[in-house]
């Protein structure tokens, strides 16, 4: 398997229509990353016109191609749609890429296509005879295209058997003439707007479509800070930097012509009220209504008005009962929960064995609810919470220094650390907090290795460290992965003014104190939500236990016979 393909098409669309399926099977099994669609319909290659079946060789041709251009019409843009369709269908996990640099006007101005990785195999849906000469070919197809010196080139060579058609030669005197399609208009300067996460095939039509509107250049506004305030597992968005660059990446392979400008965006406005040389906005179903509102603030500023284009959402025929119907990045992040989000970095000195997750997650963020259903398939829990009320019981060296640092006025009449008085003097001081941590968390942690080395005499092989506190304290240097849950600050502050009579003022200081769902995100291994149905969280805990178990071979667990998992 090769890692980047070039599929040059040449039979005439209808065709390249029939046979759509067969052809992204075909390149799926060529291609493990990357494969670069050339749609160029009716030509062949310069073979001799006599030559019944088109078959390239070197009797008959000069093994030559030349890069010529296409009329932009519906039926193009149409069959563009249908690559990016049969892709999410048929080869999600292939990134397609659809050529339309050399799709235009007859003003078109080519410009080789000079992919970021270089193609490893070049297939034609042509087929070739013994002893056609692909290095004759391939050096004209590098005048075109970005191929390595490496690159080798097949044909595509179906067998009418099974079910798809050859080019058949046809008979003029038979045919009826078909009559030429309307040549679609196209603007000097394109603009469209969008997320962005994680470069999906809807991103790509909408993308796609303002390359083949637009003939000069293309603005595109990348959603940053408030515009996904309201997006569905924001936190696992990614940073607005990689988004703008795989923005820019898509475009320069598939149109390199075209002047972009990829910019972040923190309204629904962006550049579109401040440029008055845009001519048309490509919008989805669901940002038409923004496109009126920005023809409205273009005519208060006296700009001509913009030319609207919508593209239809795609359906997402993969979704679950938990995702959107159509194909969306939040649907994408949603998968992304219970899997290897960020990579483990492997820590000096820690034991391979038991292996240890530190799980976390802010106030009222079910980490308990969690916790119980790593219990149920096995794990050991070690609950910080109980140790740190352990951490400082009278005739412990954590009770002489706590009774040191904040008096005996925190004494209690039973002796103990009256931990209502305490907290009374370290709530809402930060640095009276921090002492007081500075105390008591590395008490904690001599308690969790004790712990450990405990459970790690049982022969137990996965150990949970329940901790609200994990990344703060430095504990995660314990353990071999952290996972976190989270859930949006507005149902974190509902849950605590629910669970404990707290007022919304009062739930909000509580998480303002914290550090905030992004900064854990950023320091963990594997995210999991319990913003949705009980049955949705214990999906995700089941997928991060079976790819942990693939994470740590050798390993047998046996499920909790007291939980109701």
């Amino acid at each position: 398997m090769f890692n980047t393909a070039l599929f040059i098409l040449t039979q005439p669309v209808n065709h390249i229509r029939k046979c759509l399926p067969l052809y992204m099977k075909e390149i799926n099994k060529l291609a493990s990353k990357t494969a670069y669609i050339h749609i160029q319909p009716g030509i062949l290659l310069n073979t001799d016109q006599n030559n019944e079946n088109g078959i390239l060789n070197s009797k008959t041709c000069d093994s030559h191609f030349e890069l010529l251009r296409v009329p932009f019409t519906d039926e193009i843009r149409n069959l563009v749609k249908e690559f990016y369709v049969s892709n999410a269908n048929i080869c999600s996990n292939l990134d397609v890429r659809v050529l339309v640099g050399h799709i235009g006007s007859s003003e078109l101005k080519f410009q080789k296509y000079n992919f970021k990785h270089p193609c490893d195999v070049v297939l034609i849906d042509l087929k070739h005879e013994q002893g056609v000469n692909n290095s004759v070919l391939l050096q004209s197809l590098n005048r075109s295209f970005n191929i390595s010196a490496s690159c080798s080139c097949q044909s595509l060579d179906v067998d009418d058997n099974e079910g798809t058609p050859k080019r058949q030669k046809t008979d003029d005197s038979n045919t009826e003439e078909k009559p030429s399609e309307e040549v679609l208009k196209q603007y000097p300067h394109t603009v469209l707007g969008g997320t962005f996460d994680r470069l999906h095939i809807g991103h790509k039509i909408l993308l796609t479509e303002g390359c083949l509107l637009g003939t000069e250049k293309l603005t595109v506004g990348v959603t940053d800070g408030k515009m996904n305030n309201k997006k569905t597992l924001l936190e696992l968005i990614q940073p607005v930097e990689e988004r703008i660059s795989s923005v820019k990446d898509f475009l320069n392979d598939v149109k390199p012509s075209m002047v972009y400008s990829v910019v972040p965006i923190t309204d629904g406005f962006g550049p579109t009220v401040v440029d008055p040389d845009m001519d048309l906005i490509v919008l989805s179903q669901e940002t038409k209504k923004g496109g009126e509102m920005i023809n409205e603030e273009r005519q208060k500023k006296g700009m001509k008005l913009l030319e609207k284009y919508t593209i239809d959402l795609v359906e997402d025929s993969c979704h679950t009962q938990y995702e959107e119907n159509k194909i969306s990045s939040s649907s994408f992040r949603k998968r992304l929960l219970g899997t290897l989000f960020n990579p483990i970095k492997v820590k000096d000195g820690l034991p391979g064995t038991p292996y240890i997750i530190g799980l976390t997650g802010g106030i009222a963020s079910g980490k308990s609810s969690v916790c119980k259903r790593l219990e149920g398939k096995g794990a050991k829990i070690i609950d910080c919470d109980k140790l740190g009320h352990r951490a400082y019981v009278k005739g412990t060296p954590g009770f002489e220094k706590v009774v040191a640092a904040f008096g005996d006025q925190v004494i209690g009449e039973d002796g103990e650390v009256n931990r209502k008085e305490l907290g009374k003097i370290v709530f809402g001081k930060k640095s009276e907090l921090e002492r007081l941590n500075g105390i008591v968390w590395p008490e904690i942690a001599e308690l969790v290795q004790k712990q450990i080395q405990d459970y790690a005499k049982d022969e137990q092989t996965v150990i949970v460290l329940d901790a609200a506190v994990l990344l703060e304290a430095g504990w995660d240097e314990m353990c071999h992965e952290v996972w976190t849950t989270i859930v949006p600050q507005d149902e974190a502050v509902k849950r605590m003014i629910e669970r404990n009579n707290l007022t919304e003022e009062q739930a909000q200081q509580r998480l303002n104190a914290q550090i905030s769902n992004i900064e854990r995100v950023e320091m963990s291994n594997v995210i999991l939500c319990t913003l949705w149905e009980y049955e949705y969280t214990q999906q995700q805990v089941e997928r991060a236990w079976e790819l942990l178990l693939q994470r740590i071979p050798n390993t047998t667990t046996k499920a909790n016979p007291k939980s109701n998992m």
